[in-house]
């Protein structure tokens, strides 16, 4: 894929899974940010890495983006191919987006090499570049049109949920299996001392309310609606104090931070950080609840930062942008939906004072999440790699 791969945790998953299925498996991509340890350590898995060609600011005219992206789109493509060929691999699994130049390069490479090839549809590219450049954009059409043009060619197909499955079979005659994005291996039951200690350690405040918000500051995420949710809680409503520490990096930070840095609050406290893999999971693990901004470029995916909380038994508060989101939040038993910034604010409220209510989504989310990555992906893409497709 054309991403960072230590911010990939899907695509990281796959590579997990074969490497454990005894393939020696190659993970292509951008390497910013560091793995987690187990898989920098597997025998069975390298990591080939692919230099990133920039990214054009977010403020710059539709043209200058449309010039970019071509330009950026050959550029990454011959580094793309190259590296593909060199891996010389029996079965290529890409992650899209990226559609381009992800789905062509992938393409030629394996039809030049014999390879079978998969596609996992996480998003759609178009719609990706349609929040930059608006639905009605010829290019963006242009990019919709050679997206589905190359998937076709693929040998199977793998999708993050019902909804996109039923929209490429419509929309691109594609049939896709659904693969959940799931824990790596089933999560294990964790105790109360355990999250205490885990705060103690990662979070500023022993008190009150702890909530995480993961998010790759991308077009995507509103961070600015839980700022907002975080001032009309100075209005009224609970004094119980809230912490919230919101994770990751991207092109949206600096000017989230410099909001923050505005703020003047007193019943909550905001920060940011960027933290390891581990103690990322640490934090996620210590949290009470974690909020999920993803706003879904397409409407039918599913934000990949809830199945990181539901991992470590933390339920989600979550942006409900659509029917696809129940596929993965139940709502009011391993979460909770919200559309405004008055929305947030008062679950954030009637959470911080009901915190039984947090312990029994924490049981739902044990009962109900017990299948693991590994397992439905030798299900339902390990025969690709037997060469049954």
């Amino acid at each position: 894929m054309l991403g960072d791969l230590g911010r990939s945790p899907r695509t990281l998953n796959h590579a997990w899974a074969a490497a454990e299925s005894g393939h020696p498996t190659t993970l292509i991509g951008y390497a910013e940010s560091p793995l987690d340890r187990a898989a920098e350590a597997h025998p069975n898995l390298r990591v080939r890495a692919v230099r990133a060609a920039g990214r054009a600011s977010d403020g710059a005219s539709r043209i200058y983006v449309l010039l970019y992206s071509v330009w950026k789109g050959l550029v990454l493509a011959t580094r793309l191919f190259g590296a593909l060929r060199s891996a010389k691999a029996d079965v290529f699994v890409v992650q899209n987006p990226p559609s381009l130049p992800t789905l062509p390069a992938t393409w030629a490479a394996a039809r030049l090499g014999g390879a079978r090839w998969a596609v996992d549809w996480h998003n759609f590219g178009y719609a990706m570049l349609a929040l930059r450049l608006g639905e009605g954009s010829g290019f963006v059409s242009l990019v919709r049109r050679a997206e589905y043009f190359f998937a076709r060619r693929a040998d199977a197909h793998v999708c993050v949920s019902e909804a996109m499955a039923k929209r490429l079979r419509e929309e691109a005659g594609i049939e896709a299996t659904v693969l959940y994005d799931l824990p790596r291996e089933a999560p294990e039951r964790i105790e109360a001392d355990e999250r205490a200690a885990l705060r103690a350690r990662l979070a500023e405040s022993g008190t009150g309310l702890l909530a995480v918000c993961p998010t790759s500051w991308t077009a995507d995420e509103d961070v600015d609606l839980l700022l907002d949710a975080l001032e009309l809680r100075e209005g009224g409503g609970s004094a119980v104090p809230l912490e919230v520490v919101i994770t990751g990096k991207g092109p949206r930070k600096g000017e989230g931070e410099a909001r923050i840095a505005r703020l003047r609050l007193e019943k909550s406290r905001v920060r940011t950080a960027f933290l390891s893999p581990e103690d990322y999971r640490g934090l996620l693990r210590a949290a009470d609840v974690g909020i999920s901004l993803h706003r879904s470029a397409s409407g039918v995916d599913l934000p990949m930062k809830i199945v990181d909380l539901f991992s470590e038994r933390t339920p989600a508060v979550a942006f409900d942008y659509g029917p696809a989101l129940g596929e993965q939040v139940e709502e009011g038993e391993t979460g909770w939906g919200f559309q405004t910034a008055a929305e947030l604010a008062l679950l954030l409220d009637r959470l911080a004072e009901n915190p039984g209510a947090i312990t029994d989504a924490r049981a739902a989310i044990e009962r109900r999440w017990t299948e693991s990555w590994t397992e439905a992906w030798r299900l339902r893409l390990g025969p690709l790699l037997e060469g049954a497709v």
